[in-house]
């Protein structure tokens, strides 16, 4: 898999995304996926391979590297890739009406997203009922709660923490 040049992106170590896949499941049985800082796709594409039906891939930097890894993996009829950032990505997805069973948040550690843009998804109507939301951030930071999130695990390794919440089925009110 491609990744983008430069220092556009970090990507998820190998081992990293094998035991993500193990806490959150090993297959799926359709189900979209949400990958909104998706570097080069690894974990949306992986989704996809695992049997979601489709994946929406966001990053204003890195989606023609997205595009490339689904067109060599032709998995691109299963996919969009949209050059956003995350919150227009919210905003514009909502006013989609669309529902999310997996969602992956894999900001950038320093840039200090993760906790808005959890919280601001979780105030969405884009999560299906008992939605996995997955969030990689660096060991030394702090798991973010989100209301109507549900933390359900939590593992590191090495600097790497992955937090896996489980959406509690409260549909906002407003967005």
């Amino acid at each position: 898999m491609k990744a983008p040049p430069g220092r556009a992106a970090r990507p998820t170590a190998d081992r990293v995304k094998e035991a993500l896949f193990s806490i959150v499941g090993p297959a799926f049985a359709g189900g979209v996926c949400l990958d909104l800082f998706a570097g080069s796709g690894a974990l949306g594409i992986e989704a996809l391979s695992r049997g979601c039906e489709r994946a929406v891939f966001v990053d204003p930097r890195t989606s023609a590297t997205v595009r490339e890894n689904l067109a060599a993996l032709d998995l691109a009829g299963r996919a969009a890739v949209y050059p956003w950032s995350w919150e227009r990505a919210l905003d514009r997805l909502t006013a989609d009406a669309a529902r999310y069973s997996l969602v992956f948040l894999d900001p950038p550690y320093a840039a200090g997203l993760l906790h808005p843009s959890l919280r601001r998804l979780a105030a969405t109507r884009l999560l299906a009922p008992s939605a996995t939301v997955v969030a990689e951030t660096a060991r030394s930071l702090p798991t973010p709660a989100a209301p109507g999130l549900a933390l359900v695990r939590e593992a590191m390794y090495g600097a790497t923490k992955l937090c896996v919440y489980r959406h509690e089925g409260v549909t906002p009110h407003a967005t």
